[in-house]
């Protein structure tokens, strides 16, 4: 998982809003990460971009983030 952890719980972080490039690949994987370590995630869609642009890959994208009790802001 990396230093996220580490960094979160220093720095006393609360709920977690997730942005960047590859909504679909970093920007999931690092929302699933703060859930994974308890932590409330969000993902700002319009804050980033998809890697594989695709309309219904996006939208299973997005799909697999909410079952992973992400919350996602179109």
């Amino acid at each position: 998982m990396g230093p996220l952890a580490g960094v979160l719980r220093d720095s006393g972080v609360g709920p977690v809003t997730v942005v960047g490039i590859a909504t679909d690949v970093c920007v999931a994987a690092t929302a699933r990460d703060a859930v994974r370590l308890g932590y409330e995630a969000t993902v700002l869609v319009r804050a980033g971009a998809f890697v594989h642009a695709h309309p219904e890959g996006d939208r299973a994208a997005l799909a697999e983030l909410r079952d992973a009790g992400i919350t996602v802001i179109e």
